[in-house]
Formats: structure tokens, C-alpha cells, sequence
């Protein structure tokens, strides 16, 4: 139970280290997940002091392992302030100032226009691939078409040689016939 109350703050966060938006790393800032460390040792100190032990040895592993993973927690920490800054910035530019206007610039004709350009050329760019894969598909299934054909003119081919074959051994085999008869 005391071990339980000591480690549970820690067991709770540690469930919303799923990745992206929901990791420890996008809802904590880098100074509160630095004294959630803090308070994590402390509570490993205690949990072992509590059931009687040295707790010295399992500090130095847990140091050991936070210096291990010091290259981990700075790629984190850089993609913490990307990504935070970029979203403060975007922010900045969509609230509202306290007086109740906009805080971006008004858009201007030229800045619809531009945005409705990049847009149609979006929206002209996959419409391009979607043809041109659609272009692929059709010229696939054109072959697939035209060998299948192919081969059947060429199995109709032989068909027809080989029923010449037959026909032409069977006129021979009936003359034959006809010439020992007579």
C-alpha cells in the first residue's frame, strides 16, 4: 500500500506516453517533466528506505540510465520547442487581441487570390496524378487486353492448322482408299 501511494503519481503519467500529441513529451514542458525526475528519485529513495533497503545502489543504475538516454532527451527537448513554438505562432496569428480585433493583418485581395492560386494548384496536382495513375491502369489492362487476344488468334491459328492437318490426312488416307480398291 505505502509503496503503491509512493509510485502511483508516476504510474499515472506514464500512461500517457503513447507518442505524438498524447506522449509525456507534447503535454509536459521540459521543466516539469525535469521535477517529475526530481520527484521520481525522491520516490524511489523513499519506497526503499520504506521496505528497509540501501537505496543507493538502484540511484546509481537509475542515474547510469538517465545518462544513457541523455541524446533521447535532448532530439525530445528540440522537438518539444519545434513543435510548441510553431503552435504559438499559429496561435498568434488566429486569437483574438484583448480589445477584441484580430491580431493578424487583415487579408488583403491579393492574399485571397494567392491562397485560392495555391489551392486550385493543389487541388490540380492530385488531380494530375489521379489521371495519370488512372492513365497507368488503363494502359495496363490495354496490353493485359491485346496479349490476351493475341493469343487467341494464335491458338485459333493453330486450330485451324491443325484441322487443315487432319483434313488433308484424312483426303490422303480416302484416296489411298480408293486406289487399292480400284
Amino acid at each position: 500500500g505505502r509503496f503503491r501511494r509512493c509510485l502511483d503519481p508516476f504510474r499515472r503519467s506514464m500512461q500517457k506516453s503513447i507518442g505524438g500529441r498524447g506522449s509525456i513529451y507534447w503535454c509536459y514542458s521540459p521543466s516539469q517533466l525535469l521535477e517529475a525526475w526530481e520527484n521520481f528519485q525522491r520516490a524511489v529513495t523513499e519506497t526503499w528506505e520504506a521496505s528497509g533497503l540501501d537505496s543507493s545502489s538502484m540511484m546509481r543504475r537509475l542515474h547510469a540510465l538517465y545518462e544513457a538516454n541523455a541524446t533521447v532527451r535532448d532530439k525530445s527537448l528540440q522537438l518539444w520547442e519545434t513543435q510548441h513554438m510553431s503552435t504559438q505562432d499559429r496561435r498568434r496569428h488566429q486569437l483574438l487581441g484583448r480589445n477584441g480585433t484580430t491580431t493578424r493583418r487583415p487579408r488583403t485581395a491579393s492574399d485571397v487570390l494567392n491562397r485560392s492560386l495555391s489551392e486550385l494548384k493543389q487541388v490540380l496536382a492530385r488531380w494530375s496524378c489521379a489521371l495519370q495513375k488512372n492513365a497507368e491502369r488503363l494502359e495496363t489492362q490495354r496490353r493485359k487486353l491485346l496479349q490476351q487476344r493475341k493469343r487467341q488468334r494464335e491458338e485459333q491459328r493453330r486450330l485451324e492448322v491443325r484441322k487443315q492437318k487432319e483434313s488433308q490426312k484424312a483426303e490422303r488416307c480416302r484416296r489411298e482408299a480408293l486406289r487399292k480398291r480400284a
